[in-house]
């Protein structure tokens, strides 16, 4: 099966026993199970499903392998003839994934509506809200 899956702001193709490098994931340690439920695309081989934004009721399943840095990235900022240089690096911090496996969940229950009979509805009364005193325009006008 493959998929098309939104993964903290980043879109990965994915199958099962891929290795993703993604952006930093701080709130979980390594070993730890990681669901992704927010799936563009599916394709089983015999059905492609297209969420409207995800496809309901298919998660992804990932194992945590490790955290780790990408390689070092040096930044040279020069202005020529005007002795200016610059010289800066940066190194992202990533998280190491493994997809295990892709669940198919039930449908969630349908949701109970709260129709009512014309007997039992009621026309709710729509008040004014009540003025104190004039307005500051009205009090001028009638002062003058």
């Amino acid at each position: 099966m493959n998929a098309l899956v939104k993964i903290l702001g980043k879109q990965f193709k994915i199958k099962k026993g891929d290795i993703l490098r993604l952006p930093y994931i701080d709130d979980k340690k390594i070993g730890d199970k990681i669901v992704f439920d927010k799936v563009l695309f599916s394709d089983d081989g015999k059905k492609k499903e297209f969420g409207k934004p995800f496809v309901k009721n298919l998660k992804v399943e990932a194992k945590l392998l490790e955290h780790s840095r990408e390689p070092k990235i040096t930044v040279f900022k020069f202005k020529r003839r005007k002795g200016y240089q610059k010289k800066s690096g940066h190194q992202q911090k990533i998280s190491v994934v493994e997809i295990l496996n892709f669940k198919k969940g039930t449908k969630p229950a349908p949701k109970k509506s709260s129709k009512t009979t014309e007997k039992d509805s009621k026309p709710t009364k729509i008040s004014k809200p009540k003025t104190v005193g004039k307005s500051k325009k009205a009090q001028t006008k009638a002062g003058k």
